[in-house]
């Protein structure tokens, strides 16, 4: 099913539909297909498809659409195929720009907490995950 609507996201991409809101939504289906895949141990799949999401997430930077909330999602579904590619420094950027964008983006505090960590910068992943449950309880 993934693939499906992977295809039906890249037709409405090619037809012009939908802006970058469909960018983002297959981004995150390649994500989603990407865990599926590597719970089957398909290693080659599974860094294909990340590094198609990077790729394809800054071909819809490029565009000229403006839609703030569609910007930052691109940038957070990037983030997450960057941290999981271990390029966390990248990740820390893009999430950054999430955050940027929209302030309020509970989960771009956590996943730049966990990037964070994964760098051994403790304090920023600290003030992060303090930060996700300043969110989280107002």
């Amino acid at each position: 099913m993934y693939q499906r609507a992977i295809e039906d996201y890249t037709e409405a991409i090619n037809l012009k539909l939908g802006g970058l809101r469909v960018h983002d939504f297959r981004g995150k289906t390649k994500f989603l297909l990407a865990e599926l895949e590597a719970k089957q141990d398909n290693t080659e799949v599974v860094q294909r498809l990340y590094q198609e999401i990077v790729t394809e997430s800054d071909n819809a930077l490029g565009l000229k659409e403006e839609c703030k909330a569609c910007r930052s999602a691109i940038h957070f579904t990037r983030g997450d195929a960057e941290a999981a590619l271990e390029n966390h420094e990248a990740a820390i950027e893009d999430y950054n720009k999430a955050l940027e964008l929209n302030p309020k983006y509970l989960q771009a505090y956590i996943n730049r907490g966990n990037a964070n960590q994964a760098i051994g910068k403790s304090q920023e992943a600290d003030e992060d995950f303090t930060k996700a449950k300043e969110l989280e309880s107002s």
